[in-house]
């Protein structure tokens, strides 16, 4: 994401779309389209993006999306600092590879299918997903995927 460009975000009503110019989960580094569905509620990815974009308004297309105020890249570090210095203590260490580990719990919790969450996740091995998944629910996918391929 840090070097994804003002260009490389559309922004609809019920979604956005980001192109990761260079993914590290691509074999070839070509990069992917990520979709982000709109949740209509008070953390709303969709409409933070929209607000950020109408508030940056006016910056080239061609500058980074996310940048300091110097107009440099945000960083990982950068970005794992705004995330502390943004969350009370209570939340404990968070950083940016906190979100991609909460998200596949919460979807692990919820019951989605591991298929949907390596595909959100853009994770590409069958079950290269579990090791972002954290507390008992992991246990649960273990065994399931250890049952489907016994299955086979």
């Amino acid at each position: 994401m840090a070097r994804c460009l003002r260009r490389h975000v559309t922004v609809h009503r019920t979604y956005l779309e980001l192109t990761v110019p260079a993914s590290k989960t691509a074999q070839t580094y070509r990069g992917a389209v990520v979709t982000v569905p709109a949740t209509f509620n008070d953390i709303c990815p969709v409409a933070a993006m929209r607000a950020y974009l109408a508030h940056t308004a006016g910056r080239p297309p061609g500058e980074p999306l996310l940048q300091r105020a110097s107009g440099a890249y945000a960083t990982i570090g950068w970005l794992n600092d705004v995330l502390r210095s943004t969350l009370p203590p209570s939340a404990g260490r968070v950083t940016t590879h906190s979100l991609r580990i909460g998200f596949a719990t919460a979807a692990a919790a919820a019951g989605v299918h591991d298929s949907a969450i390596r595909a959100a996740g853009r994770w590409t091995g069958a079950a290269s997903h579990l090791r972002y998944i954290r507390g008992p629910r992991l246990d649960v996918w273990r065994a399931r995927l250890a049952a489907a391929r016994t299955a086979d």
